[in-house]
């Protein structure tokens, strides 16, 4: 990274550092200092390339010189080179760099400034087939050589192989902080799992591995002479099916379970004990947090029911359990409760506890999000009737909105609150007003998605938007009006005691923290699929972000300085 002298001279700034203080607080508690770090000009087509940093504090993208391109990373240039692949990645702690390129017809992968072997293909697609390990130790892709592929790790080939595939597509090989590797390889008709470097029998055919939570045991399915078993740990099972599927550790990593095939009929084997016959199993299987009780859906004549401990629900035309591909858990967190949605003929139901709530048009109740609270006692979910939506809490319904909407999780923290966003039922348009419901009670009207609670919980923010100006909200007081306040900047410290966000105020973009201005202002790093202005606290006194002036794009770190 260049110095930040060398920042000064390209900026042609008269100084690196600023201090700012809201001219309209002089008594204000604190100073904002900020350093400004050049990291380079606004390249063509910027939100297609630029990758940022997970720390937000660097920037890496690609650029053409003529007819080649360059990697820039923190203002500084690679070589040139005839093409560059998709876009460079960080290692998750933002410390490495990789990306692939092509010289004349063969490709290189570049990592840390280090070119590796020529290759007649290379598979980079970032975080889908090229990985840095979690401990950002190691780096893996897969290359062509001629007709046999190897799989490279830190530089150093597998075997040749005629197919290598990761243990599912888009996953890292790489599990336990990088310390084992797990994916399967393909040599003529036979194929073989490979964990930890060692190669297992042949196989006609395997399923994807599974791994314990823990990433210490590892199971999966495979084919030979015609029958499917489970290898679970390195030991084949002795049970043979048609078909073996799903298969999955519980939290505590010791307990398996997986869907089986048999002369037409589908169940689920938990602990070796094979389960009740049904037409189909479609669905994951799900653990309770305990790993006591075990959940999925099945079909049977036509009709699904929820099984839970092998007990069957009652019959419906569809249920919800262990579907979409990455569905919540339909139990509490304590284990001791289950919810679903069920569907009969065209209406919804919600079914807790085995108890059937009212028909609605539409729930949403496991749709990505748990609905119960942290401490199991509530559960709360959102539906659909006459076009007029509800919020139902404990069986209770709310008034009703023309529309509403929820966070990733509605409770607060220590499950004391329930927080919801509601459009208007008077309003028509798709984009009005919007307000917060919190603990039943509707909240001031702002615009919709920004909304922040503070990591202890205690602490709301959001943006307001009326008569054409913005103000930020903290726990129901109202701050300083702006032209605009950008949404998605909104952020808390780490202790929860700060907030800061950009606002357009009238010498234009400023970061605004607990009402202090910092003196310079900015213009924003916004394009229309890419924002790069996102705020981060990095401690409870220092913060940074990204932002332009002209054409050159900078990080700012501000640090809080008590007066």
């Amino acid at each position: 990274m260049r110095t930040a002298a060398t920042i000064v001279l390209m900026l042609g700034v008269v100084s690196l550092v600023s201090i700012s203080q809201t001219p309209a607080v002089c008594d204000a508690p604190f100073k904002l200092v900020v350093t400004e770090t050049y990291l380079g000009e606004i390249p063509e087509n910027a939100q297609d390339v630029i990758e940022r940093s997970p720390d937000g504090r660097r920037l890496a993208y690609k650029a053409k010189r003529g007819d080649k391109f360059v990697v820039i990373i923190d203002a500084a240039e690679s070589e040139e080179y005839d093409k560059v692949r998709y876009w460079p990645t960080f290692s998750p702690d933002s410390k490495r760099v990789a990306f692939v390129c092509q010289r004349a017809d063969k490709w290189i992968a570049v990592v840390d400034g280090e070119k590796g072997k020529e290759y007649d293909e290379i598979v980079y697609y970032p975080d889908m087939t090229a990985f840095f390990s979690t401990d950002s130790k190691h780096f893996a892709y897969r290359a062509r050589r001629n007709d046999k592929w190897v799989l490279v790790i830190d530089g150093v080939e597998s075997p040749e192989y005629e197919q290598i595939d990761s243990n599912r597509y888009g996953s890292n090989p790489f599990y336990c902080d990088g310390k084992r590797t797990v994916y399967r390889v393909r040599l003529g008709d036979e194929w073989f799992v490979i964990i930890d470097g060692k190669k297992s029998e042949a196989y006609e055919d395997t399923t994807w591995v599974s791994l314990s939570p823990d990433h210490m045991r590892t199971a999966y399915g495979a084919k030979q002479e015609g029958k499917w078993f489970v290898v679970v740990d390195g030991e084949k099972d002795k049970k043979q099916y048609d078909r073996v599927r799903e298969i999955g550790f519980s939290p505590d990593g010791r307990r398996l379970a997986y869907v089986a095939k048999s002369d037409g009929k589908m169940f689920v084997v938990l602990d070796g004990v094979e389960g009740e016959r049904y037409d189909k199993i479609d669905c994951w299987l799900i653990f309770s947090p305990d790993s006591k009780r075990l959940a999925h859906r099945a079909q049977r004549a036509y009709r699904w029911v929820a099984v839970v401990d092998g007990i069957e629900s009652k019959e419906y035309d569809r249920v919800s359990i262990g579907w979409p591909s990455s569905p919540p858990s339909p139990f509490s967190p304590d284990s001791k409760r289950v919810a679903f949605t069920a569907e009969r003929g065209a209406k919804e139901i919600a079914v807790v506890d085995g108890k059937e709530s009212r028909e609605y048009d539409r729930i949403y109740l496991d749709d990505h999000y748990s609905p119960f609270s942290p401490d199991s006692r509530q559960i709360v979910y959102i539906a659909e009737r006459d076009r007029k939506w509800v919020i139902v809490l404990n069986g209770k319904e709310s008034k009703e909105y023309k529309a509403v909407d929820f966070e990733r999780n509605p409770f607060s923290p220590d499950g004391s609150s329930t927080r919801f966003l509601v459009r208007r039922v008077e309003s028509d348009s798709a984009y009005g007003w919007d307000a917060a419901v919190v603990n039943g009670v509707r909240t001031e009207e702002f615009d919709r998605g920004i909304r922040l609670r503070s990591p202890d919980g205690k602490h709301v923010a959001y943006r307001s938007s009326r008569s054409h100006r913005d103000s930020v909200v903290l726990d129901g007081k109202k701050g300083k009006e702006y032209f605009w306040i950008r949404q998605g900047t909104l952020a808390f410290s780490p202790d929860s005691e700060r907030l800061a966000y950009w606002a357009l105020a009238n010498k234009g973009w400023a970061v605004v923290v607990d009402g202090v201005e910092t003196q310079e202002h900015y213009e924003l790093l916004d394009f229309p699929k890419l924002f790069l202005g996102r705020v981060y606290f990095s401690e409870a006194n220092k913060l940074h972000t990204m932002a332009r002036r002209g054409n050159k794009m900078l990080r700012l770190d501000i640090e809080i300085i008590e007066q």
